[in-house]
């Protein structure tokens, strides 16, 4: 059983990590400066990365196109499932149709 005390919060540039002993995962990494990127299966994804690049990628996640209102902004929403972990999924929040963050989602 983990202990919640033992988990830590990690910030950095707006992204937040999570710290368990040895671990650190991702909860959300903002694209906050032209030099940060995010390597998910050869893919990567940066502050350059647009919404219609990633719709020829992964055209069935884009059926469910949300929007979310977040950091005083609304903001395009998409999730992509992961064959990996299906019960686990990546948001990609998008601000004028530029990638502006990711988050690993999982249930609690």
């Amino acid at each position: 059983m983990v202990n919640l005390k033992e988990i830590k919060f990690l910030f950095k540039n707006g992204s937040k990590f999570e710290n368990f002993k040895q671990d650190v995962v991702i909860d959300s990494f903002k694209f906050s400066a032209p030099d940060q990127f995010f390597k998910y299966n050869n893919l990567k994804f940066d502050s350059t990365t647009t919404l219609e690049g990633l719709k020829k990628i992964f055209p069935k996640s884009f059926k469910n196109l949300d929007y979310t209102f977040l950091d005083n902004k609304s903001l395009k929403t998409i999730s992509l499932q992961l064959k990996d972990t299906p019960e686990e999924k990546l948001l990609l929040f998008f601000d004028n149709d530029k990638l502006y963050m990711i988050q690993w989602w999982q249930p609690c």
